[in-house]
């Protein structure tokens, strides 16, 4: 048995879901970019070799979450439109979730 056996989720939440979930795909990248470029400014500015070091440790954490963050909500979508949409007596559930990744 399915938890999104029945869609009873308004249009108007699946579409904010949509919205949230296309936002953060694009706002990782970005954020990875904007605070990694901060940190090499900073440690730059200061002259610094620690700080450089560390500004490196710090945007290789940020951007291996990042990845993580990107590659688990490609996967999901990947196995939601692709491989789990032939699935038997899915076919609501898979609408429903259809709309929140789809829009």
């Amino acid at each position: 048995m399915f938890i999104l056996a029945e869609c009873t989720f308004p249009p108007i939440i699946t579409g904010i879901l949509s919205q949230l979930y296309k936002i953060i795909i694009i706002l990782v990248p970005i954020g990875i970019v904007i605070f990694g470029s901060i940190d090499f400014i900073k440690a730059t500015i200061a002259k610094d070799s620690n700080a450089i070091a560390a500004s490196v440790k710090t945007f290789i954490n940020r951007l291996i979450t990042g990845c993580i963050t990107f590659f688990v909500l490609a996967i999901v979508t990947w196995l939601f439109k692709g491989l789990l949409s032939g699935v038997n007596d899915a076919s609501s559930a898979m609408d429903c979730a259809l709309r929140i990744i789809g829009g």
